[in-house]
Order: C-alpha cells, then structure tokens, then sequence
C-alpha cells in the first residue's frame, strides 16, 4: 500500500474522530469522509487496472480481498455493540438498532438513514450511524469493477472509456446541485456521491501519466474538472458543495506533491507515526462512534476535557482489541480454511440482519424486563414507541393530506412531529363526532417553506373550520408573534388552538426507569428557543383574537402527572400508575396521548 496513502487515511480518521468528539475547532471535521471516497476510487482503479493490464484480474479474488479487509472488525464491532444494546436499550430505542443493525449488515445502511435520519448533524438514536460510509463505499466496491469489465468488453466503449468516466463525472456532480434541497440524499447515497470516486480514477491517470511533459494533453478531463472546481468555488451557491470541492482540492494537490517526492508534505505523509495509526485507521472508524454514543447515552456529555481523554484512551483501547480479534481470525493462512472463514463471515452477517429484524419485530424484546422487580408487565405495553402515522415527516403531508373526509365540520392538525403524537387518538375521537379531519405536517428536512406560508397554504386550499397548531421549533419571538397575528387576522372565520411547547428532556425517563435511575434526578429543561421566549406567554396571552386560544401542554402534563406537583420541574413524565407518559425526551407513548387528550378535549370546541 503506497505511504502516502496510508498517510491520508491517518489524518482522515483524526479529522473524523475530533468531529464526533464535538471539538470546536473540527466543526468540518466530517469532511474527512469525502477524502476516503476519493482515496477508495484511487486505490481501486490502481488495483483493477493494474490486474486488468497483466490480465490477471478476478472478481472472486478482488471479492475475497474486500471480505477479509471490511467483514471481521465490522462483526466483532457489531457483536460487542449488540450485546450491550441488548442489555441497556430501552424497548424502542433497541427495535431502532434493530433496524439499523439490519441495513448495516446488508450495507444498504446509507438508504436506512437517508429515509429515516432527518439530520445526521443533530443528536439521534442510532449506535451505528457512522457506518453510513462504510454501506456507501461497498455499494461502490461492487459496481465499480462490473462497470469497468463491462465497459471493457466492448471495443466502441473501451475506446471511449475516460469520456464515459467523464459523463458519470458530470451527472454525478450535477445531481448535488439540482437535489441541492434535499440534503439527505446527496449527503448519503451513492449517486451523489459517485463523483469523489471518479475523481480517484482521474487521480489514477495522473500519477499513472509517464509523459509528464504533456501533462494537459494527457489529463485532459481532470483539467476540466478543475475547471469546474474552479468556477463552482467562485460562483456557486451551495455551501456544502463548495466544502466538499475545497477538501478533494486540497487533497489532491497535496497528495501530487508529496506523491513519491521529498518534501514537506511527503514527510508529513509518511511519517512513522501516522503510518502506525493507518494500520488501525479502519479499525478506529468502526469502534470510536459506539463509544462516543454510549457514554453521551449515559450522561457524560462531551463538554468536559477529562471526559475526551477518557473517551479517546477507551478508543485506544478497544481498537487494540478488535484488531487483535481480527488478526486471530485470520491467522492460518491455508487457501482452504480462508474461504471456510469467508464464508463464515457472510453467514455470520446474514445472521446479525436476521437479529436486527427480530430486535424490530418483536418491539424491541420487551420480555427482556419481565424479572425486572422496579417495572409492571403494563410498563413497556404502554410505552412501545408508537409514531402515530407514517405520513409524519413526509412529503405526501408536507402541504395537505386528508384523513376522515365526507362531513360538515373540518379540523386540520398542523405542525411538526409533536402534532402526529395526537393524530392516532384524535383521529378516533373526531370519527366519533363526524368531523372530517386534515394533516399538515412540518418538514424541516425536506421544505424551506416557511411555517406559516405553509399553513396559509393549507387554509386557501380547503375549507377548515379549526385549526389544532402544535409545534416545537420557532423563529425569534417578536418575529414569530406578528406571524401569527397576521394569519389571525387573515383567517378570523377559522378557530385556532394554539398548543404551547411541552417541556423537554435531556435523557429518556424511559431509560432512567430501566436502569433504576432515579427519576427525579434526570436534568430537565426547555427547548433553547423556548427559554430565550422569556415573555413569550405573556405576549401570546395578550393577543385578543375571538378565534384563538391556547392550550398549555404543560399545565395538562402536570394534571396527569402521578406526582401532583404544581411546578413542571417535578414532572418525571410517569401517570398515576406509574406508567410512561413520554416515549423518548419529548415525545409522548400512545398512553399518554390518550391521557392527555381526555383531558384537553373538553376544552376544545368543535361546534
């Protein structure tokens, strides 16, 4: 493997660690996995060509290769990771890993994440959410041989072959820009990504060139990619692009100069140090994330400097030992017993997606806590994770759906995911009552409309009578406050129940009661932009409009509350019998919708 490589991968690793131990100065941190994209379509090219020229190329080997490179470290990962999942996972945050757990060991986990993680930059459930990457780069791994021997078959097409490159190139590249506003799909899949990988082949060819004097003629494409590179860092609009440009530019420049030269850069490079850490480059990428997720899972956030070191010696640590794990695997080189064990590890990853299925089947295997003597056998019925509607978070909703049609009376329910907590229960409720019912769910993921346009939208689109505005995230209050004045006034024959934002948890009260944590000692607090709204109630309270009224979520949180308390700071989100209200920080089990709708139906009117 070339040094200057290894060199890359080294610092690569470095820069994604620091990102996920939420250091400051690494904000970009994530970067780092664009030059691994590139790095991969470098080495591969090398490899295939390089057999394909001395026509000893096969596909079974080069599958053989990948195997024992990726599967044992990702399996002795995803056995240690599972157990504890197994151990300390609430019941809906282990059918979460079970459904990850799933793509990851079918390397499709990049689609999993695409569809289901809104936004890998902000705090989620997922153990396993690095590995992203990890499904992407395979995807490649697979297509990307296939292709060229395809291409290769064909005269027309081999004669052709840097064009069609070029194309792909160009396809892929412009895919970023057109999809620029969904930022899922050209952050995670293939297709978006297709260009860093081809750069590698261009890459390929320039270090490959030997007539260095006619080095544009030669490198004709890749001169016109930088081109491309050039005029989209001066005039191009989208930010992330601009990054990713700027980070494969200055690694391959880079890796140019120091390429088998003695300079400062190559020194850098190939500097023993950096090249012990490649060895465990990979390694390091599987491990560190888990553990950085499993220690913030339990409280000790990233905030303090003996807390980085501890996570980072642990890192070490457990690096060593998959390595160790892995190298075992692999130690009787005999031909025969290394495909037995490639085998065995293909059976051994089917199995870890059958496990992953069964995790999510099951609903996360609540008989787990059945010996639990702190918990009821009702606890974990009454607090499966529940999501109201499958619509929720998707565009088929994100303006207007219908879900109870054909009568009088229309109440739209209008807002984010805290909204589709009640959609189940209230969809119950106003088919008793005969009262036609609309969904308008927020997509921050997907839409830049802003909240009220949408509405707006909504209201001019059909008849409505009530309007039920649940959501948690707003702009600045005095902003927001004239919005939602001017749509009062704009829409004075439709009555507006506005509920206020329900109080946050740092942590799951859920796993507090799983791990016999006390309660009553996990931190609560409000959303950052609800406490920076210090006047915000009173404002709201002050706007007199005959068709508006507020539901305070908290105060009907506390009414059901099995603590009685008068102050939301002793609300531990547990009923009367102790059973969850909450089913993760914020969001509510379908027992506690129930709950709290039977007390704040009375107080709406829908006549």
């Amino acid at each position: 493997m070339i040094k200057e490589i290894q060199g890359l991968r080294s610092i690569s690793v470095f820069l994604i660690l620091l990102f996920h131990l939420n250091i400051s100065y690494f904000k970009l941190g994530y970067l780092a996995v664009d030059i691994f994209f590139v790095i991969s379509g470098f080495i591969f090219s090398k490899i295939i060509f390089t057999d394909l020229n001395n026509k000893n190329f096969s596909i079974l080997n080069y599958s053989k290769q990948r195997i024992k490179r990726l599967f044992p470290g990702l399996i002795i990962l995803l056995f240690f990771v599972t157990i504890i999942s197994w151990l300390l996972l609430p019941p809906a945050e282990l059918s979460y890993y079970g459904q990850s757990l799933f793509s990851v060991s079918l390397f499709v986990s990049n689609v999993y994440f695409y569809i289901v993680n809104n936004d890998y930059f902000s705090p989620n459930s997922y153990s396993l959410l690095h590995l992203w990457s990890l499904s992407l780069e395979l995807q490649f791994y697979v297509l990307y041989p296939l292709l060229i021997l395809f291409i290769n078959r064909f005269y027309t097409l081999k004669k052709n072959f840097h064009l069609i490159f070029f194309l792909l190139f160009i396809i892929s590249f412009c895919l970023n820009y057109f999809y620029s506003y969904d930022k899922k799909l050209i952050f995670y899949l293939l297709p978006s990504r297709l260009w860093e990988f081809l750069l590698g082949y261009f890459i390929f060819l320039l270090l490959n060139n030997k007539n260095k004097d006619n080095f544009f003629k030669e490198n004709f494409y890749l001169s016109l990619i930088s081109l491309l590179f050039i005029i989209y860092l001066l005039f191009g609009k989208i930010e992330f692009i601009k990054n990713q440009i700027f980070i494969v530019s200055l690694t391959t420049i880079i890796f140019y100069i120091s390429y088998n030269k003695k300079n400062i850069f190559n020194t850098l490079l190939v500097n023993p140090f950096n090249q012990y850490i490649a060895k465990y480059s990979y390694t390091i990428f599987l491990v560190h994330y888990p553990i950085i997720y499993f220690f913030e899972y339990f409280g000790y956030y990233l905030k303090n400097f003996k807390i980085i070191l501890i996570v980072i010696l642990v890192i070490a640590i457990s690096t060593i030992l998959v390595s160790y794990l892995e190298n075992i695997f692999f130690k009787i080189k005999k031909s025969s017993h290394n495909l037995f064990k490639i085998k065995l590890l293909i059976t051994i990853l089917v199995m870890n997606s059958l496990i992953g299925y069964f995790f999510h089947q099951s609903k996360g295997v609540k008989i787990r806590y059945l010996l639990n003597q702190n918990l009821s056998n009702e606890y974990f019925s009454s607090s499966v994770h529940f999501r109201s509607s499958k619509k929720i978070n998707n565009e088929n909703c994100s303006i207007l759906c219908k879900k109870i049609i054909g009568n009088e009376k229309t109440v739209l329910l209008f807002g984010d995911s805290h909204a589709g907590d009640f959609e189940f229960e209230l969809t119950k409720f106003l088919n008793k009552k005969k009262i036609n019912l609309y969904l308008s769910y927020l997509n921050y993921a997907k839409t830049n409309i802003d909240d009220f346009e949408q509405i707006k939208t909504a209201l001019d689109q059909e008849k409505i009578d009530f309007v039920i505005f649940i959501h948690h995230k707003r702009d600045d209050n005095i902003s927001y406050l004239a919005k939602l004045e001017n749509l009062l006034n704009l829409y004075k024959d439709v009555k507006f129940y506005y509920f206020f934002p329900r109080v946050e948890f740092f942590e799951s009260p859920i796993k507090y009661k799983i791990l016999n944590r006390p309660v009553n000692e996990i931190k609560k607090i409000y959303w950052d932009q609800i406490r920076s709204w210090n006047d915000t109630p009173k404002l709201l309270y002050s706007l007199n409009f005959l068709n508006f009224q507020i539901i305070d979520q908290n105060k009907i949180l506390l009414e059901i509350d099995k603590s009685n308390c008068l102050n939301i700071n002793c609300f531990d989100a547990h009923d009367q019998e102790n059973l969850p209200i909450y089913r993760d920080r914020h969001h509510l089990t379908n027992h506690g919708s129930k709950l709290f709708l039977k007390k704040v139906l009375n107080k709406l009117s829908f006549d």
